[in-house]
């Protein structure tokens, strides 16, 4: 505040060269920049810049800091050799001789035949680091342990021989070698040598299962014949059945005019020719005791069918019986062969499966080679 006194005094224009007297004129060219003073700092060219003013009247900040001008550098052109400048460090020696090149390993045969054996080593180490037979023979020497200890199971004759009468143990034996078969169809052999391992695997265990199969086809033939004769019976027994109806429709139609048998006794003729007289007197002859142990009685044809029925009926009852236990039989084998089917149709889905999720897994490794030689090329 002292120092606004002294500005708008009388004497505070003074010290400024302007105006001694006379109050605060804001447009007064006091306040315009002054472009008069030079100045030069550290020695360098003088040049007219604005001066500061007194007092930060109009300035929000400070002002910025003065650059000196850049400092030009002399340029040196530095020459630039082909050949090798030796270090200070290194002798002269040294430096003369010249770097020794590390020469190609080359390898070098004296005869074809070596070359070739070396050409093959390469390419089959490619092929077991592609195809890893390895692995896939680990898994074939697995698939014969178990085969092992299947056979080791049935290592007796005799129980052999009951599995293999026994229809259900027989199954289920045979269920154990096929998956054991689908395994190796799991592996993909391209290797020589690992598709002859599995070829000799595969060809024991259809060699194992063989007499199963055998037994599974007598019994299918055996059944088979069975069938065949149960029917063959049923047609015979149809036409004997069928005979005898018609022998007793011709016996019927024989005796229709006959009611009585009737068998006589003496002269049939004199009898016809004698007069009425005499007809009596035989009529009462025929009444004495005499007469009637020679006369002989009549027998009716319902009693002679009623004898033949009862004789076919007992000859019937045996043939529905023949024919009842025929009928069991029949069913006793219907009831296999159906059992038969089921295991084989649930065989069938299985080894559907098996080949669905096969040709499953055999997209996915293509598409994963596809990938990784594309990636490879990339």
């Amino acid at each position: 505040m002292a120092f606004m006194d002294d500005l708008f005094s009388d004497g505070g224009w003074g010290g400024f060269g302007g105006r001694s007297k006379g109050p605060f004129d804001p447009f007064s060219s006091f306040y315009a920049p002054n472009f008069a003073q030079n100045f030069s700092k550290g020695g360098g060219p003088k040049k007219q810049q604005q001066r500061d003013p007194r007092y930060e009247a109009r300035k929000p900040s400070s002002p910025a800091p003065r650059k000196s001008p850049p400092r030009k550098e002399p340029v040196i052109d530095v020459p630039i050799e082909e050949a090798r400048v030796p270090s200070p460090k290194r002798s002269a020696a040294a430096a003369a001789a010249k770097p020794e090149k590390i020469p190609k390993k080359i390898f070098t045969f004296q005869s074809q035949d070596g070359a070739a054996r070396k050409i093959q080593a390469v390419f089959r180490g490619f092929l077991v680091r592609r195809w890893k037979p390895i692995k896939q023979l680990r898994n074939i020497k697995a698939i014969a342990k178990d085969f092992a200890v299947i056979r080791e199971s049935v290592a007796d004759a005799a129980k052999f021989n009951a599995i293999l009468e026994d229809r259900k143990e027989r199954m289920m034996l045979n269920e154990r070698v096929t998956l054991l078969l689908l395994k190796l169809d799991e592996i993909d052999a391209v290797q020589p040598f690992v598709k002859e391992v599995r070829k000799a695997l595969i060809v024991e265990l259809q060699q194992f299962s063989k007499p199963m199969e055998d037994k599974d086809r007598e019994e299918h033939e055996k059944n088979r014949s069975k069938a065949q004769d149960i029917q063959i019976e049923d047609a015979e027994d149809d036409r004997d059945g069928e005979e005898a109806q018609d022998i007793e429709i011709e016996n019927a139609e024989n005796d229709q005019d006959d009611d009585f048998f009737i068998v006589k006794h003496g002269d049939a003729e004199d009898s016809m020719d004698t007069e009425p007289e005499s007809t009596i007197s035989e009529e009462e002859d025929l009444h004495s005791p005499e007469k009637i142990d020679n006369q002989e009685v009549p027998v009716s044809s319902e009693a002679v069918e009623q004898d033949q029925i009862s004789g076919q009926t007992s000859m019937d009852v045996d043939v529905v019986k023949k024919l009842m236990e025929d009928n069991a039989q029949l069913k006793a084998m219907v009831a296999k062969c159906l059992e038969g089917i089921q295991w084989q149709n649930a065989t069938i889905a299985k080894l559907e499966r098996r080949v669905h999720d096969l040709e499953r897994a055999l997209l996915d490794s293509s598409k994963t080679e596809n990938s990784q030689c594309w990636i490879s090329s990339q």
